[in-house]
């Protein structure tokens, strides 16, 4: 009996296979350094705006939950010197922060015993009604911390751009609220904002020296400027200048 040769298709199934494997990591693998290197850019920023503006652990500023202390600490510093408003922002921030970043590993966590349950279900390894019965545990499970999720994803953001319209104020009063909104539209222009601003504070109260004068100066990134006595806060308040 005459049989077809496989050997041809077998070699174009397993090479695009392949491919496909080779794209999606390559895919993925760009993706983390771009945003590893946005997040450096952005950390970077901050950093010289928390050693410009005379902030306790500026270094904070490389580290993902300490990157919203850092900007919540600006805000509450200009709410502070402008208003005499003490927020707690930084607080607030990094919680939600933190209770976000907990929630997605808990979620990666699900996902993959979900998956687990799947592969060893359809090896044989377990009856089609024990699979569906933990699938579906584990499922209403990740519903209800997605929508949870959702909630303290909402939350950190809007009190993320509320402390970005702060900082923007602070560096460059003319243009706070055109950068606010556009960061809003295309988030990927905030670290670029954030880059332009590091070294202005057009919008903070002047420093004062020893006598109670006013005196200005600038320093580059990498040089805390003189803390000023003047400018303490009461005890519980925000670092300040």
């Amino acid at each position: 009996m005459f049989m077809m040769p496989t050997y041809g298709y077998h070699t174009e199934f397993y090479g695009l296979d392949a491919f496909i494997h080779t794209m999606i990591i390559s895919s993925l693998s760009t993706a983390a350094l771009i945003s590893l290197a946005f997040f450096l850019f952005e950390g970077y920023s901050l950093y010289c705006i928390a050693r410009h503006r005379g902030l306790k652990k500026p270094w904070l500023s490389w580290i993902p939950v300490g990157q919203d202390w850092i900007c919540g600490s600006i805000s509450d510093q200009y709410r502070y010197l402008t208003a005499g408003q003490i927020k707690h922002r930084r607080v607030i921030l990094s919680v939600l922060s933190a209770v976000k970043v907990a929630l997605g590993s808990v979620a990666v966590i699900l996902s993959v015993r979900i998956l687990t349950i799947l592969v060893f279900g359809m090896a044989g390894y377990d009856t089609p009604r024990h699979i569906r019965y933990q699938v579906a545990q584990f499922a209403a499970a990740a519903v209800v911390l997605a929508v949870v999720a959702i909630g303290f994803w909402i939350a950190r953001l809007i009190l993320h751009h509320m402390c970005m319209y702060d900082l923007y104020r602070s560096a460059d009063p003319k243009n706070g609220t055109a950068m606010t909104a556009l960061g809003i539209i295309v988030h990927i222009l905030e670290p670029f904002f954030l880059f332009y601003v590091r070294e202005k504070d057009e919008g903070m109260p002047p420093r004062r020296d020893g006598t109670g004068r006013a005196a200005q100066s600038s320093a580059p990134c990498g040089t805390e400027r003189p803390v000023d006595t003047d400018y303490r806060t009461p005890e519980g308040g925000p670092e300040q200048l």
